[in-house]
């Protein structure tokens, strides 16, 4: 499963300026970070729930952060066809 982190980018620019502080925040390294983003390596429990602390998300927010999934075009065009 593929995620969106687009909502995710935009808080860190909103809240730490970059994504090296907050990979620093976060105790990672900026490498690791641009993984995580980028879908080649996944986000551990420990790492979201210091990132909800820093970036200041709340529960209810939680999901359209670290949960959202990414789909190509193809398949949104697909989906709204089958709605």
């Amino acid at each position: 499963m593929t995620f969106n982190y687009d909502k995710l980018r935009e808080r860190v620019r909103e809240k730490c300026v970059s994504e090296a502080l907050f990979a620093k925040r976060l105790n990672i390294s900026l490498h690791k970070l641009a993984q995580k983003l980028d879908n080649r390596l996944q986000f551990t429990h420990n790492e979201i729930s210091k990132a909800v602390h820093v970036l200041e998300i709340s529960g209810d927010e939680l999901y359209k952060y670290f949960f959202a999934e990414k789909f190509r075009d193809t398949e949104l065009i697909k989906e709204s066809v089958c709605s």
